[in-house]
C-alpha cells in the first residue's frame, strides 16, 4: 500500500501529491528510486503572489547553518515598474559552502520564478553559479539573479 498527498505530508500541496504519486508508481514498478522532499516549492496565489522554498534564516541557524540573507526590492526593479507592483526577493545562503538554502519571494509571477531556487536548493548549487547565470529581463527571475550577485560579492569579501 502506498500513501500520497495530504495524508502523507510533509506539506499540503497538490504538486507535492503529484510528485509522491509519480514516485509511488516508480517504486511499485521496482524502480528503486527514493523520493526527495527537501526542496518543495510553496506558492500562494494572492495579490501579490508569494513563493518560497527551503529554510528561512532563523530556521537555518537553528539547524546549525551559518546562514545570511540578502534581499532585493522587486518594486524598484524593472519588473516592478512594468507591472506597477511591489514585492521583494530574499535569499538565504550558507556562508560555509556558499549554497542557497532558502528563497522567499513576493510579487507578480513569483510562483513561476521560484523554480530556479528549488533546483538550487535541491542539488546544492553554489551562489557564484547562480550569480553567473543569465536571467531574462525584466522578470522576477532577474531580481533573484541580482540577489545572487549581491550575495556572491558579499561572500567573496574577506571577513
Amino acid at each position: 500500500m502506498y500513501v500520497v498527498g495530504d495524508v502523507a505530508g510533509p506539506e499540503l500541496h497538490t504538486h507535492t501529491a503529484h510528485y509522491q504519486g509519480e514516485m509511488a508508481v516508480m517504486i511499485a514498478l521496482g524502480d528503486g528510486t527514493k523520493p526527495d522532499l527537501h526542496a518543495i516549492p510553496r506558492a500562494t496565489y494572492t495579490d501579490p503572489e508569494t513563493a518560497s522554498v527551503g529554510l528561512m534564516v532563523d530556521q537555518a541557524k537553528e539547524k546549525g547553518i551559518d546562514a545570511v540573507e540578502f534581499t532585493q526590492d522587486l518594486g524598484t526593479s524593472a519588473k516592478g515598474y512594468v507591472a506597477q507592483a511591489e514585492g521583494h526577493i530574499t535569499i538565504v545562503v550558507d556562508r560555509a559552502n556558499h549554497t542557497l538554502v532558502g528563497t522567499f519571494m513576493a510579487g507578480p509571477a513569483v510562483s513561476e520564478a521560484i523554480h530556479e531556487a528549488v533546483l538550487a536548493v535541491k542539488v546544492g548549487i553554489r551562489i557564484e553559479v547562480l550569480a553567473d547565470t543569465i536571467h531574462a529581463f525584466p522578470t522576477a527571475s532577474r531580481v533573484f539573479g541580482t540577489a545572487c550577485i549581491e550575495a556572491a560579492r558579499s561572500l567573496a569579501k574577506p571577513s
